[in-house]
């Protein structure tokens, strides 16, 4: 029989139609003569006695089984039901009995919580929310929370753990691949390294899903996995997946699985600057992406309309049975067929994305990428599960809800901008505007570098603080994730069946510094012997909101993201009532004082009366309702007044320096001479507290030049008070990676402290460089000199060096220590040299020169700051680089008091950002810059906010 007639034709598809329904065989034109009916009857006959059937060939057997499984659409919920065992579960775990805990579920939209309960943990799943009491009775681990809020694990749709480890090496740096603009081929867990030193981290902080995405290089980056970071006993990469699209079978079958498949596109600079050989636009990289489901459409057409023809010849050779002595001609049919058109490499996930098996995750900031996006998945007709990073997604709302099967989640920073263009329009209120419009929120770490995912939870607490519901909070590191990267069917709750992954907390979990009492993963206990750090009572209470209806309305009515964030009014003289603290300098050190409703009396922007101030008189008065006045912050180490947007040149003062040993000409550069005044980060900056800042030269080199003092408040150089100081102090860099986190620039370290120890110890000379003039005062002691240096061991040389120099010149050499995360290691010989120490709050082992920083609570009694304090050594507080969120300063102050168990007071944490930057630094206090807020202090989250500050020159600004 010729099959002719049934050649594929894949312009003939039709999308609604079922690629392999039966059709019924079309009556033949001619009839049959006798002869052809006897015969024909007969061979039934014999055929229906002897019962065999016609054989289909491998070939069409092998295809019609592809086809059969193209509308097998993902559905893991379904497939797990009635689990009696986690397909994760370690044989001899026991089971974990909490009781005495207040438990958020998750369920009922993230409003259920339930008091004075318990939870059963065995064989890997949550056995039982308030089990009868003969279920629990065989338990091995009984676990009283005494109290405490219990929640499911954390859950990161966005993480590189593994692929940029901790510490960096260039060995497993795996993050970038430029070996195409389109790789949906590639494979995220390829590159994954179970030695990061991030894994045990991360899990500490309550984090016990992580999704692993490929870099944002390529359009298409490639394939995504979810992980748990549990220690298990093959260390591999595939032991740590959950649910993964593809498993190897008992049999050793490497075979697709019922779970969903997630995959990674990006859009906007980040390819745009990486293919600019190739064209490096916006409309290339749509270009490309389109080009490559153009071709998926025509193989998944071709492999439809192969499957309807195929249907067709199987269901014919099943009616044709044949004479046993021979195949006769139904083979022919199958051999004309050919075989089943096989996605190849670089088109099977396009075309499960077409089929509706892949969640698609999105890297896109701009409603330019938006809008393009929402072309795409309308045109090829797939939906898009997430947006990453999306800072323009409050502004786009519309847009978002035109895309195929509805909005995409937004997955986002809570504060972290503006960095680069596409970030510069980010709003601190784009969570709750966007959940007003019915658009699911989740908060991403983007670890490293930009989120340390240990602290993710820490985002979904600031969202929180600008204004987003406490349910919605919660669920934006928990269920909401779980949803996108289609897993919500067993981790983001704490419900029977689910997988036992879960967090007892010590405070409540959106509180300043939410920190684990203990982790359980797969219902084994992460944490040994966690470090508590006592809380109060108050810490265990759900947090309030603070009120920025203003702001956030200002924020809606903004058509293009471009918000006034200048003061709405601007003092010389008011009244601060309802006041219950007043924070001040007292001889270098803060005093605090205590009032019910005490009265703060501003006159030329200074504070001339506090506490009971009868008889003053102002035309302005501001209800602090309980609120405080604190010094304001002085922000050290990051960019500010040199960067407005720190990935676009012409808005920097860009590092163009060559990289060497010594700068050319022996010349030295001064942040001052390219100081800019009221940008964008700087109005932001104003909002968290930060009156001042002491910025050093942007540089790559070894040799950077002189930090600059400057009011963040001042318009312009020439306002009163904008330039505190021109010359602070002479910074260097020592180590491998000097400028964080950069790779490591190939100096050798003991060429870099040579380099400044022949600086130190030339003899002085007629005609001497300004480099050499400069360090011969730093040697007899006039200039302080700062070095940016972590490893414990390069300190200890420098100490060394620093006793050579003094006992040279019989001086004493002021020298600063800048980041020193390893400092705690040597605290005692810091604190004897007299170097002070300006470091960071929960900082991480990024390089080989950190590799020995302290994780701080619940991993370690002490942070470096507790370690470094307690040996007597005076320390600061700072940030690093020019993607620093600024804004968090406040909230890093705060952490210094969660993070260790020291019982840091709130004035310790404010003299890290204020006196003691002042003390080490040897600069003077600014005259007249404090910051008020209502409902509660600088350190507190909840309810307070700023809404004054004092700018400096006898005004004060409302915000």
């Amino acid at each position: 029989m010729d099959w002719s007639d049934h050649k594929i034709d894949t312009g003939s598809y039709q999308a609604n139609t079922s690629p392999w329904v039966v059709e019924h065989l079309s009556k033949p034109k001619d009839g049959l003569s006798s002869r052809q009916l006897f015969g024909v009857l007969g061979l039934l006959a014999l055929c229906l006695c002897i019962n065999v059937a016609p054989e289909r060939s491998e070939s069409l057997l092998a295809g019609l089984q592809h086809c059969a499984k193209h509308e097998d659409i993902p559905n893991p919920a379904l497939h797990r039901r009635g689990r009696a065992q986690s397909d994760r579960y370690e044989e001899g775990s026991p089971d974990v009995y909490i009781y005495n805990a207040t438990v958020w579920t998750g369920a009922k939209n993230g409003t259920e919580t339930l008091y004075n309960s318990s939870v059963l943990l065995s064989k890997g799943l949550v056995k039982a929310i308030n089990p009868k009491t003969d279920k629990v009775s065989g338990v091995v681990q009984k676990v009283n929370a005494m109290g405490a809020w219990v929640t499911p694990g954390i859950v990161d749709m966005h993480s590189h753990a593994g692929q940029v480890t901790f510490p960096i090496f260039a060995a497993t740096n795996s993050l970038v691949s430029h070996n195409n603009i389109i790789m949906p081929f590639s494979q995220a867990i390829d590159s994954f390294n179970t030695h990061d030193l991030a894994l045990r981290l991360v899990t500490s902080g309550g984090t016990t899903t992580s999704m692993i995405l490929p870099g944002s290089s390529s359009a298409m980056g490639g394939e995504a996995w979810a992980m748990k970071f549990r220690n298990t006993t093959a260390n591999s990469p595939t032991s740590m997946l959950i649910e993964p699209p593809f498993e190897i079978s008992q049999q050793g079958q490497y075979q697709r699985t019922k779970s969903w498949r997630n995959a990674k596109h990006a859009l906007g600079e980040n390819i745009s600057k990486t293919w600019k050989e190739i064209g490096g636009t916006r409309e290339d990289t749509i270009y490309y992406i389109r080009k490559a489901y153009s071709s998926a459409v025509d193989k998944r057409d071709a492999q439809d309309a192969w499957c309807r023809v195929a249907s067709k010849v199987s269901t014919r050779q099943s009616r044709y049975l044949r004479w046993p002595f021979g195949r006769g001609s139904s083979g022919t049919a199958a051999k004309d067929l050919g075989d089943y058109p096989k996605s190849s490499l670089e088109e099977e996930l396009l075309v499960d994305v077409l089929r509706g098996k892949v969640r698609i995750h999105v890297h896109a900031y701009e409603s330019t990428d938006f809008d393009a996006l929402m072309r795409i998945s309308n045109e090829f007709r797939f939906p898009i599960a997430s947006i990453q990073h999306a800072h323009e997604a409050w502004t786009s709302v519309e847009t978002l809800k035109r895309f195929y099967g509805g909005p995409p989640a937004i997955a986002m920073f809570a504060t972290s901008a503006p960095y680069k263009h596409e970030a510069y329009r980010h709003s601190l209120f784009a969570p709750i505007i966007l959940a007003e419009q019915g658009i699911p929120v989740i908060f991403k770490s983007d670890h490293p570098p930009a989120v340390d995912s240990r602290y993710l939870l820490a985002e979904a607490a600031l969202g929180h603080h600008f204004g987003l519901a406490t349910n919605l909070a919660m669920m934006s590191v928990t269920s909401e994730p779980a949803k996108a990267i289609g897993l919500d069917h067993r981790v983001g709750y704490l419900l029977p069946g689910y997988d036992a992954d879960v967090v007892i907390w010590q405070s409540h979990p959106l509180t300043l510094g939410a920190t684990p009492a203990q982790v359980y993963v797969d219902g084994i206990p992460q944490l040994e012997a966690p470090a508590l750090v006592s809380r109060p009572a108050i810490d265990q209470e759900t947090p309030p909101s603070a009120d920025y209806s203003q702001q956030i309305k200002a924020a809606k009515i903004s058509h293009h993201g471009d918000v006034d964030l200048n003061p709405t009014w601007i003092e010389q003289s008011l009244t601060f009532s309802n006041v219950s603290s007043y924070i001040s300098r007292r001889n270098g050190a803060l005093h605090e004082d205590v009032f019910d409703e005490g009265r703060i009396i501003v006159e030329n922007g200074a504070i001339v009366c506090a506490g009971d101030c009868e008889g003053h008189m102002t035309m302005r008065e501001v209800n602090l309702m309980g609120g405080a006045i604190s010094p304001g912050l002085t922000l050290y180490g990051t960019s500010m007044g040199l960067i407005e947007i720190n990935e676009e040149p012409s808005t920097t003062d860009h590092d163009q320096s060559p990289l060497s040993l010594t700068p050319p000409t022996g010349s030295v550069d001064r942040a001052a001479n390219a100081a800019v005044f009221g940008g964008k980060e700087s109005l932001i900056s104003l909002r968290a507290g930060i009156t001042n800042a002491i910025t050093p030269p942007l540089s790559s080199n070894i040799f950077k030049g002189y930090s600059m003092y400057i009011s963040v408040p001042a318009p312009n150089r020439l306002h009163p008070g904008a330039m505190i100081e021109k010359e602070v102090a002479y910074h260097v860099s020592v180590g491998h990676a000097p400028v964080y986190p950069v790779s490591p620039t190939g100096l050798q370290i003991s060429a870099q402290i040579q380099a400044i120890h022949t600086l130190l110890l030339s003899e002085d000379r007629e005609g001497g460089t300004p480099l050499e003039k400069t360090f011969r005062k730093i040697a007899e002691g006039e200039i302080t000199l700062v070095v940016f240096v972590s490893s414990a061991d390069q300190m200890a040389t420098l100490i060394d060096m620093k006793k050579e120099v003094e006992e040279t010149y019989s001086s004493t050499m002021k020298m600063v220590f800048d980041s020193a995360l390893e400092g705690h290691l040597i605290a005692s010989e810091i604190a004897a040299a007299k170097i002070g120490v300006i470091t960071r709050e929960r900082g991480n082992p990024v390089t080989w020169d950190d590799y020995r920083a302290l994780p701080g609570a619940p991993l370690s009694e002490d942070t470096n700051i507790s370690a470094l304090r307690k040996a007597g050594v005076i320390v600061g507080i700072g940030m690093t680089g020019s993607r620093a969120s600024t804004s968090n300063l406040r909230y890093y102050l705060a952490y210094s008091i969660t993070d260790a168990t020291d019982n840091a007071s709130k004035l310790d944490a404010l003299a890290l950002a204020s006196t003691n930057i002042e003390k080490i630094l040897g600069v003077p206090a600014p005259t007249d810059t404090w910051v008020a807020t209502e409902y509660g202090g600088l350190l507190d989250i909840g309810q307070s906010r700023v809404v004054a500050v004092a700018r400096g020159d006898g005004t004060v600004a409302g915000l």
